[in-house]
């Protein structure tokens, strides 16, 4: 993740259109991995989870950690592990698109076993559907990021009345599941040598 520099930043700078253009003040390189803590006298829980659904406030862009991967990469099984980064992104979406469909009122039934979320194969077809994979991750995260950005979306309304979860609960549930796997795709990256992103990564 790249800050600009002066009184005044945009975070982040890149990425259009998810939480770019949004001024925050004071920022100190003293935060995790130095990338800076965001200190503002009156930050609204919307706006923190707006920046904490891409990592913002923990660890590396949840977009930046996916750039410059070809199929290739994307589809390497290192000796020992049993997922590629296509077939952990594939899974993140899977739970992304139940937990929107949750946040929409319309909750899907829930899965007979977890086996449903991991069904693609290790490589995708080919760059097309790599790109293609990393596009629809971008659009679930848009939808959340506008949702937020609605007053009509009310972060505690029960959705899913059977487990009496409210729209705060998925969300939340949505973003330390990609967290999660956030980590294990970046871990994968280092393995095949594929680390850092262009944008920048954490060294630690």
């Amino acid at each position: 993740m790249v800050f600009r520099s002066g009184p005044y930043c945009q975070i982040p700078s890149t990425h259009e259109g998810l939480l770019v253009g949004r001024e925050v003040a004071n920022i100190h390189g003293d935060g995790p991995g130095g990338r800076g803590v965001i200190q503002e006298d009156h930050v609204s829980e919307r706006e923190t989870l707006k920046a904490q659904l891409l990592g913002v406030y923990s660890h590396v862009h949840m977009l930046d950690a996916l750039e410059g991967l070809s199929a290739e990469q994307a589809g390497a099984v290192p000796e020992g592990l049993p997922h590629s980064v296509f077939q952990l992104l594939r899974h993140m979406i899977y739970w992304q698109d139940i937990g929107i469909e949750r946040m929409r009122g319309t909750p899907p039934p829930f899965p007979e076993s977890a086996a449903e979320g991991w069904t693609a194969p290790p490589a995708p077809a080919g760059q097309t559907e790599w790109d293609d994979t990393i596009e629809s991750f971008t659009a679930g995260l848009w939808e959340i990021d506008a949702m937020l950005d609605s007053p009509e979306v009310d972060l505690d309304a029960v959705v899913e009345s059977d487990r009496w979860r409210t729209v705060r609960d998925n969300l939340l549930m949505i973003m330390c599941h990609n967290s999660y796997h956030l980590g294990e795709i970046v871990m994968l990256r280092r393995q095949l040598g594929a680390w850092p992103p262009p944008q920048g990564g954490d060294t630690f």
